[in-house]
């Protein structure tokens, strides 16, 4: 994708912020830790893989009980069956190995650090699919296909009168 920069972007790309934007990227990490209020929490690392921030990286965190949007969108994008819950816990065993290496498309964002005027964090708003797993995402096998409206044993309806010379009621 390539893409125009305002001289305010390219200051943020040659000072190591990945510019505001959407990007196709490679899932280059993930991995399962704990945070610092001690909840569980996936750290996914993406590498931009085209345009003008090329090789750029940004590092998301997907907190267990705040991000569950985030995550469903995640496993969406790179393909992975949504897994059942526990049905003692209601938790979702999700192996990082599942999402390490798929390519993604990821929109990123700055957001002023709300202690530290002179610090911006760049983060990860949206995680699709890329335009090419889209259009080959395997069809679902379990939905059943729609009932025909018309039966087959309907009779066949009477032609149309010649000449087109009838009143349209509208």
């Amino acid at each position: 994708m390539k893409m125009k920069l305002s001289d305010g972007d390219r200051a943020n790309a040659r000072d190591g912020l990945v510019p505001e934007g959407t990007y196709a990227a490679r899932v280059k990490d993930c991995s399962e830790t704990t945070s610092k209020k001690g909840n569980e929490m996936m750290v996914v690392d993406y590498q931009i893989v085209a345009g003008e921030a090329r090789g750029m990286e940004v590092r998301d965190y997907i907190v267990d009980g705040f991000h569950e949007d985030k995550m469903r969108a995640l496993l969406a994008a790179v393909g992975a069956a949504l897994p059942k819950p526990d049905p003692e816990t209601g938790r979702c065993e999700i192996d990082p190995a599942d999402i390490s290496g798929s390519r993604v498309t990821i929109t990123v964002a700055h957001e002023p650090d709300r202690e530290d005027p002179n610090h911006t964090w760049v983060r990860v708003r949206d995680v699709a699919a890329t335009r090419r797993q889209a259009q080959t995402a395997p069809a679902t096998t379990d939905v059943a296909a729609p009932e025909p409206d018309i039966p087959f044993d309907a009779p066949e309806p009477e032609p149309e009168p010649a000449g087109g010379d009838e009143k349209v009621p509208f």
